[in-house]
């Protein structure tokens, strides 16, 4: 997606649906204070067992950065950002433990009714 130019003032930063941005950011906090859940759910489950170093500082990496990947919205390849973002922490969770995969696996289908409905206003013409 290329950025909108308006001739009297130059290049728009952005996507061309007004309020994606502020959509896509909202879901990355969601998913991201859900996954950051995700270890409570790894240090309660089966005595401990799935409490490891490893695993709470794979699942704060992927929590955090869904946070960070808030502040980079505004740009046109946020969208390829976000999509990476849920295919690592998909990976990621087969890893740690099956309630971050059923986490992930909620939001794949939110991010993909989300792109669903930023297609039929990119192809509305808002």
């Amino acid at each position: 997606m290329r950025a909108m130019t308006n001739s009297a003032t130059g290049p728009t930063p952005g996507h061309k649906v007004k309020g994606f941005n502020g959509i896509a950011s909202g879901v990355l906090a969601c998913e991201a204070i859900s996954l950051l859940l995700v270890l409570t759910v790894i240090l309660q489950v089966s005595d401990q067992q799935y409490w490891t170093k490893l695993n709470w500082i794979l699942v704060t990496v992927v929590g955090v950065a869904h946070f960070v990947a808030i502040f980079f919205q505004k740009f046109d390849w946020s969208i390829k950002l976000n999509i990476g973002l849920q295919v690592v922490a998909l990976i990621v969770g087969f890893f740690v433990h099956w309630s971050m995969v059923g986490v992930v696996i909620v939001f794949i289908g939110v991010w993909g009714f989300v792109l669903y409905l930023h297609s039929l206003l990119l192809k509305r013409g808002q």
